[in-house]
Protein backbone atom coordinates (compact mmCIF):
# COMPACT_ATOMS: atom_id res chain seq x y z
CA UNK A 1 0.00 0.00 0.00
CA UNK A 2 0.94 3.55 -0.73
CA UNK A 3 2.20 5.75 2.08
CA UNK A 4 -0.56 8.17 1.09
CA UNK A 5 -3.39 5.60 1.14
CA UNK A 6 -1.21 4.09 4.15
CA UNK A 7 -2.08 7.79 5.68
CA UNK A 8 -5.81 7.86 4.28
CA UNK A 9 -6.26 4.29 6.54
CA UNK A 10 -4.81 5.85 9.46
CA UNK A 11 -6.91 9.17 9.49
CA UNK A 12 -10.13 7.27 9.09
CA UNK A 13 -9.15 4.55 12.04
CA UNK A 14 -7.91 7.60 14.39
CA UNK A 15 -11.65 8.73 13.69
CA UNK A 16 -13.06 5.20 14.53
CA UNK A 17 -10.82 3.80 17.18
CA UNK A 18 -9.98 4.86 20.83
CA UNK A 19 -6.27 3.35 20.89
CA UNK A 20 -2.66 4.31 19.36
CA UNK A 21 -2.02 0.48 19.01
CA UNK A 22 -5.78 -0.21 17.75
CA UNK A 23 -4.92 2.47 14.91
CA UNK A 24 -1.86 0.83 13.60
CA UNK A 25 -2.99 -2.59 14.02
CA UNK A 26 -5.79 -2.07 11.59
CA UNK A 27 -3.73 -0.22 9.23
CA UNK A 28 -1.49 -2.92 8.87
CA UNK A 29 -4.45 -5.34 8.90
CA UNK A 30 -5.60 -3.31 5.81
CA UNK A 31 -2.28 -3.40 3.75
CA UNK A 32 -1.76 -6.95 4.13
CA UNK A 33 -5.29 -7.93 3.17
CA UNK A 34 -4.92 -5.57 0.06
CA UNK A 35 -3.31 -7.36 -2.94
CA UNK A 36 -0.48 -5.63 -4.03
CA UNK A 37 -1.30 -7.37 -7.18
CA UNK A 38 -4.98 -5.67 -7.66
CA UNK A 39 -6.93 -8.71 -7.06
CA UNK A 40 -8.48 -7.78 -3.85
CA UNK A 41 -9.01 -4.81 -1.98
CA UNK A 42 -9.70 -4.02 2.42
CA UNK A 43 -11.82 -1.12 2.72
CA UNK A 44 -11.90 0.44 6.59
CA UNK A 45 -15.43 0.95 7.82
CA UNK A 46 -17.85 1.82 10.88
CA UNK A 47 -20.45 -0.43 12.34
CA UNK A 48 -22.52 1.34 10.76
CA UNK A 49 -20.92 2.40 7.39
CA UNK A 50 -20.12 -1.47 7.04
CA UNK A 51 -24.16 -2.14 7.23
CA UNK A 52 -25.44 0.54 4.70
CA UNK A 53 -22.52 -0.30 2.19
CA UNK A 54 -22.39 -4.17 2.04
CA UNK A 55 -24.73 -4.74 -0.75
CA UNK A 56 -22.80 -2.24 -2.88
CA UNK A 57 -19.61 -4.99 -2.66
CA UNK A 58 -17.48 -7.05 -5.29
CA UNK A 59 -16.16 -10.65 -4.89
CA UNK A 60 -13.06 -9.80 -4.39
CA UNK A 61 -13.55 -6.71 -1.62
CA UNK A 62 -13.05 -7.42 1.87
CA UNK A 63 -13.85 -5.12 5.07
CA UNK A 64 -12.36 -4.16 8.54
CA UNK A 65 -15.07 -3.07 10.62
CA UNK A 66 -13.84 -1.44 13.29
CA UNK A 67 -15.81 -1.40 16.81
CA UNK A 68 -17.98 -4.13 15.03
CA UNK A 69 -20.75 -4.93 17.67
CA UNK A 70 -21.95 -8.46 17.90
CA UNK A 71 -25.32 -9.76 19.22
CA UNK A 72 -24.87 -11.07 23.09
CA UNK A 73 -21.08 -9.90 23.27
CA UNK A 74 -20.61 -6.05 22.77
CA UNK A 75 -17.86 -3.98 21.12
CA UNK A 76 -14.94 -6.11 19.32
CA UNK A 77 -11.98 -4.04 17.78
CA UNK A 78 -12.22 -5.18 14.84
CA UNK A 79 -14.07 -7.70 12.22
CA UNK A 80 -12.97 -8.59 9.19
CA UNK A 81 -15.96 -9.58 6.34
CA UNK A 82 -15.78 -11.04 2.90
CA UNK A 83 -19.46 -10.95 2.39
CA UNK A 84 -19.15 -12.72 -1.22
CA UNK A 85 -17.88 -16.01 0.73
CA UNK A 86 -19.23 -15.45 4.56
CA UNK A 87 -21.97 -13.41 4.10
CA UNK A 88 -23.36 -11.17 7.25
CA UNK A 89 -20.71 -13.54 9.21
CA UNK A 90 -17.54 -12.68 10.34
CA UNK A 91 -14.52 -14.41 8.77
CA UNK A 92 -12.52 -13.32 12.31
CA UNK A 93 -12.77 -11.19 15.38
CA UNK A 94 -9.23 -9.44 16.18
CA UNK A 95 -9.05 -7.86 19.31
CA UNK A 96 -6.36 -5.86 21.02
CA UNK A 97 -6.24 -5.83 25.20
CA UNK A 98 -3.85 -3.49 26.50
CA UNK A 99 -2.90 -3.54 30.12
CA UNK A 100 -4.06 0.26 31.23
CA UNK A 101 -8.03 -1.25 29.87
CA UNK A 102 -7.70 -4.64 30.20
CA UNK A 103 -7.07 -7.69 33.02
CA UNK A 104 -6.03 -4.61 35.71
CA UNK A 105 -8.21 -6.44 38.09
CA UNK A 106 -9.76 -9.96 38.17
CA UNK A 107 -13.22 -8.66 37.15
CA UNK A 108 -11.57 -7.86 33.71
CA UNK A 109 -9.95 -10.19 32.79
CA UNK A 110 -13.37 -12.16 33.60
CA UNK A 111 -15.01 -10.15 31.48
CA UNK A 112 -12.77 -10.30 28.65
CA UNK A 113 -12.30 -14.25 29.17
CA UNK A 114 -16.42 -14.18 28.91
CA UNK A 115 -16.31 -12.21 25.71
CA UNK A 116 -13.73 -14.55 23.88
CA UNK A 117 -15.66 -17.80 24.97
CA UNK A 118 -19.04 -16.01 24.32
CA UNK A 119 -17.35 -15.33 20.22
CA UNK A 120 -16.06 -19.05 19.84
CA UNK A 121 -19.37 -20.63 21.09
CA UNK A 122 -21.06 -18.26 18.51
CA UNK A 123 -18.81 -20.48 15.89
CA UNK A 124 -16.76 -17.19 14.99
CA UNK A 125 -12.79 -17.79 15.22
CA UNK A 126 -11.15 -14.84 17.08
CA UNK A 127 -7.45 -13.77 17.34
CA UNK A 128 -6.50 -12.32 20.46
CA UNK A 129 -3.67 -9.84 20.99
CA UNK A 130 -1.91 -7.87 23.69
CA UNK A 131 -0.71 -4.20 23.20
CA UNK A 132 2.84 -5.35 23.61
CA UNK A 133 2.42 -8.24 20.31
CA UNK A 134 1.37 -4.93 18.50
CA UNK A 135 3.95 -2.56 19.84
CA UNK A 136 6.57 -5.12 19.33
CA UNK A 137 6.40 -5.89 15.82
CA UNK A 138 2.54 -4.89 14.36
CA UNK A 139 3.14 -6.12 10.60
CA UNK A 140 3.79 -9.65 11.84
CA UNK A 141 0.75 -9.26 13.81
CA UNK A 142 -1.40 -8.02 10.70
CA UNK A 143 0.77 -10.91 8.66
CA UNK A 144 -0.72 -13.44 11.16
CA UNK A 145 -4.70 -11.81 10.69
CA UNK A 146 -4.13 -12.00 6.96
CA UNK A 147 -2.76 -15.46 6.95
CA UNK A 148 -5.73 -16.29 8.65
CA UNK A 149 -8.28 -14.95 6.53
CA UNK A 150 -7.07 -16.56 3.65
CA UNK A 151 -7.46 -19.77 5.16
CA UNK A 152 -10.44 -18.84 6.29
CA UNK A 153 -11.85 -18.10 2.93
CA UNK A 154 -9.91 -20.97 0.89
CA UNK A 155 -11.75 -22.91 3.26
CA UNK A 156 -15.64 -21.17 3.25
CA UNK A 157 -14.74 -20.87 -0.57
CA UNK A 158 -14.86 -25.24 -0.66
CA UNK A 159 -17.56 -25.36 1.02
CA UNK A 160 -19.82 -23.16 -1.28
CA UNK A 161 -18.59 -24.71 -4.36
CA UNK A 162 -21.07 -26.86 -6.58
CA UNK A 163 -20.18 -30.28 -6.25
CA UNK A 164 -20.40 -32.38 -10.06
Amino acid sequence: MSDYLSNVVLCKLYGLMKSPVEQVLGKDIVSELSSPFGNRRCWVRSNLEYRQFTHSCDGRSLFLVSNYVMPEVGEVDFAVFCPHVSGNEPLVIVEVDGHDFHERTHEQASRDRRRIRKVQSLGIPILPFTGTDVVRDSTEAAKEVAEFVDRRIAELSKEIEPAF
